[in-house]
């Protein structure tokens, strides 16, 4: 993802991604991720998965019939906490038949070859206040807003980027990005608004200024204050908004405080990694080692 959003690889109609039925899975994470971060135009079906989703499925043994069945652990947040899709449509449909596949035709690859870029044109002038400012997302996120030659672009991250987004501006305080997503809000004279709505595939948030880069819940964890970050996101969990790769983080760094022979803080790490991911085997696991460990150091 990061190699498609570079500006040589991400520009109108030049990045393309194909979508059908079988894109499901860690698959639909990448087209999840290519539709956040780059305007790469989605031709063929609609996706086998919806881009908020679970998967990592685990093996359970059911005890009376003795068959085997995998459920989902992790839930993958692909698109806005309020993202209900249930796929991810095409921006471009293509149907791909059984008479193709038995001529071994691809119309999918068809329509991309078909296209024919855009003449490329000079920048355009700035139409957004210079320089940039910080938001928070939803409560939980943050954002950046910042100038760029014909618009704005908007930048999302939590611990990680979450979505890249270009912005232009279609009527005083509504400007477009992708299709299905634009940034709403009251007109202002001069500067940026201190209020926005992002809307975006359905799903909304709030973006509400901040006077610096808004400090995230999990990276006070991650930096050491468990007591101030928790709370944090443990609202976070409960709002739905807290993806699981915040649980591969948590397990990281309770295992790097336990090498270092910090036990006690291990297992507050993993303890609230367990309370916030409790269907997750890996958390209890991880508790129990660290747990083992003390017993150890006490014996």
């Amino acid at each position: 993802v990061r190699v498609a959003a570079l500006p040589r690889v991400d520009r109108p109609g030049r990045l393309f991604a194909l979508v059908g039925r079988g894109t499901f899975s860690a698959c639909m994470n990448l087209a999840s991720a290519l539709e956040r971060r780059t305007g790469a135009v989605f031709v063929g079906e609609e996706t086998g998965n919806s881009p908020n989703q679970y998967g990592d499925a685990e093996p359970l043994l059911l005890p009376r019939s003795g068959l085997l069945v995998l459920i989902s652990s992790r839930a993958w947040l692909g698109g806005l906490p309020g993202d209900r899709r249930r796929t991810l449509a095409p921006d471009q449909p293509v149907t791909t038949t059984y008479a193709d596949v038995a001529a071994g035709r691809d119309p999918v690859l068809a329509a991309v070859e078909r296209v024919r870029p855009p003449t490329e044109t000079a920048p355009a002038r700035p139409v957004a206040p210079a320089g940039s400012t910080w938001y928070r997302l939803g409560g939980f996120l943050r954002a950046e807003l910042a100038a760029e030659p014909g618009g704005a672009r908007l930048r999302a991250e939590d611990f990680e980027p979450l979505f890249d987004v270009a912005l232009r501006p279609a009527a005083p305080g509504r400007w477009l990005g992708r299709p299905g997503v634009e940034l709403r809000f009251d007109p202002v004279d001069e500067g940026w608004p201190e209020r926005a709505e992002l809307r975006w595939k359905g799903a909304a948030a709030t973006l509400v200024r901040a006077p610096e880069r808004p400090e995230l819940a999990i990276e006070r964890v991650l930096a050491g204050d468990l007591a101030g970050g928790a709370a944090g996101l443990r609202a976070q969990a409960a709002a739905g908004a807290l993806d699981s790769r915040a649980e591969l983080r948590l397990n990281d760094r309770g295992y790097a405080l336990l090498e270092r022979g910090e036990v006690e803080a291990a297992i507050g790490v993993f303890r609230l990694a367990a309370a916030l991911f409790p269907t997750s085997p890996n958390t209890h696991d991880s508790l129990a080692e660290a747990l083992r460990a003390r017993r150890r150091g006490s014996g």
